[in-house]
């Protein structure tokens, strides 16, 4: 949980101009054993077809090797 939460905040800060806006919201409910996350930021956006990819593994919107930000494209596929 903690690597996909560390993520999510990596990916937000890589993403989200040096001026920009991070929110992330964490709430648990204790009776249902769940935690939500939320996360958003005003950085750039992923396109909804490349939305449908975040959750395969080492999936990445920007294939160039030449791109901006580097990561491994692990993503949220250590969620699932």
């Amino acid at each position: 949980m903690e690597k996909i939460i560390l993520n999510l905040i990596s990916n937000s800060l890589k993403f989200t101009d040096d001026n920009g806006k991070i929110y992330v919201e964490i709430k648990v409910n204790h009776q249902e054993e769940q935690l939500f996350v939320h996360e958003r930021n005003n950085g750039s956006s992923i396109s909804e077809e490349n939305s449908k990819k975040i959750f395969d593994r080492f999936a990445q919107t920007d294939n160039n090797i030449r791109r901006k930000n580097e990561g491994s494209g692990i993503g949220l596929y250590l969620f699932r």
